[in-house]
């Protein structure tokens, strides 16, 4: 005989309702199977996801910069804007320090012309008009190589 209801500790609940797997044999509630193959097709939707990023990030490096601020503030201009680049000489026109800027490659993306196009949108955000460009490091970790940039943001005073 079926009983509608059941009781559970001080209320009452409906019974879950079983049934049989027909591939194990095996009694489970009904619902379960459903939500299993929901996990099994996140699984399977993740896993290309990830790969996708993994791939990404292996074979087309990483290049980041990031900016200190050491002088005074400047109003921020948009991040493609023209930013001159110093690395064997000082500027020739008056100019102040607005901070420092450190550049850094890895993984794939260790040139100058990977780290650069970086540096310049962070010179951009300060409200830099020239980047002074002081040292270039690469180093070698196995088979992976890094770089490191470090220059200054500058802002013209004329």
């Amino acid at each position: 005989m079926f009983e509608p209801w059941e009781e559970d500790g001080n209320r009452w609940r409906r019974p879950a309702f079983t049934q049989e797997n027909r591939h194990t044999g095996l009694v489970q509630e009904q619902g379960e199977d459903r939500m299993t193959r929901r996990k099994q097709n996140s699984r399977r939707r993740f896993v290309p996801v990830v790969l996708a990023l993994s791939a990404m990030l292996f074979l087309g490096g990483c290049a980041s910069a990031k900016f200190i601020k050491t002088g005074p503030s400047a109003v921020a201009k948009p991040d493609d804007c023209q930013i001159e680049i110093f690395s064997s000489k000082l500027p020739d026109r008056g100019y102040e320090e607005l901070g420092i800027l450190e550049g850094e490659g890895f993984l794939g993306a260790d040139s100058l012309e990977e780290v650069l196009p970086k540096m310049k949108r962070e010179a951009c955000r300060a409200g830099g008009d020239a980047i002074i460009l002081k040292s270039s490091q690469k180093s070698f970790d196995g088979e992976d190589s890094n770089l490191n940039v470090t220059a200054t943001v500058v802002r013209w005073t004329d």
